[in-house]
């Protein structure tokens, strides 16, 4: 399908650079972390410092962090 991707995974959170928010999906529903919480700002900063050099920038700039 065109359009379709998959979007990264990080410690079990779809990372979701449009919406600005990690989601994790289990059986008893799903959890939102928006990147601007204290749990989504730690999970950010966790994530862009495993990313390559390159990625890194671009997923901070993407962030908003820089």
């Amino acid at each position: 399908m065109k359009g379709v991707r998959e979007l990264p995974m990080f410690r079990g959170y779809t990372v979701d650079m449009r919406l600005k928010e990690f989601r994790k999906v289990n059986k008893s529903g799903i959890k939102f972390i928006p990147f601007k919480s204290y749990e989504g700002d730690l999970l950010l900063g966790s994530y862009i410092k495993s990313l390559p050099r390159k990625k890194a920038i671009k997923v901070a700039i993407d962030a908003g962090v820089l």
